[in-house]
């Protein structure tokens, strides 16, 4: 969690995606980190962001059984 507040702290971008079209949020989510998750949004990560499988992070959350995500 250190890092990733250091990481916000020095304006890492959080809607940039990787080839599937996956972002910070996105991964957080589909992993279940909670924390990560939060602080993503606290700083403003787009949430309705949808990879190119049409996902969001919901939809995976969800998928994964991290239902605590949101």
């Amino acid at each position: 969690m250190k890092i990733v507040r250091e990481l916000l702290k020095r304006g890492a971008g959080m809607d940039i995606a990787d080839e599937c079209g996956c972002t910070p949020i996105y991964t957080a989510a589909d992993k279940g980190h909670v924390e990560i998750v939060r602080e993503l949004l606290n700083h403003g990560a787009g949430m309705d962001v949808k990879n190119k499988y049409v996902w969001i992070p919901i939809d995976s959350a969800v998928k994964e059984g991290h239902v605590e995500i949101f």
